[in-house]
């Protein structure tokens, strides 16, 4: 028993004093707030917004819930918070050897097989220097496989 906070003994039943309804927002919204890396300005803003309305609608909709869930959902939400704060700190990557995600270029599509490569290529060691040399070889082949024109058949009389 809890006393002024709520009576938290029967996990079957709705949380009456809304605290778990509540931390469960509070702690979506934080994960929602932190964890928006590696996607484009524009629709993380969108994704950001999105998720900030869902926040609040979901107050209402989940003072029904019974406890039980809550005391599942609001444990995996607080240990997202912690594991995404700890896992942006910058010593923390570094020693854990985790690398930045590939930056965006402002105006252009990242292709997803080239962000798969770029990390495949950070995980195998391979230099920026290496990288660029083959992102270059690459655009010349293209180049030059659109650039042939078809050679015309002979005609055999």
């Amino acid at each position: 028993y809890l006393g002024a906070y709520g009576d938290f003994t029967n996990l079957t039943i709705p949380d009456a004093s809304f605290i778990l309804p509540l931390y469960c927002a509070g702690s979506f919204l934080a994960m929602v707030e932190m964890g928006a890396d590696g996607m484009d300005p524009q629709q993380s803003k969108i994704m950001k917004n999105v998720m900030r309305g869902l926040a609040l609608v979901m107050i209402p909709f989940s003072t029904q819930i019974p406890q039980g869930v809550f005391a599942y959902w609001c444990t995996n939400n607080t240990w997202s918070v912690l594991q995404t704060a700890v896992l942006k700190n910058k010593p923390i990557k570094k020693a854990l050897g985790i690398w930045e995600p590939p930056k965006r270029v402002a105006g252009e599509q990242q292709d997803l097989m080239k962000m798969f490569n770029a990390s495949m290529d950070k995980l195998k060691g391979v230099s920026e220097e290496e990288v660029k040399k083959k992102e270059a070889m690459e655009a010349v082949e293209k180049t030059e496989v659109f650039s042939h024109k078809p050679k015309a058949k002979k005609s055999k009389k």
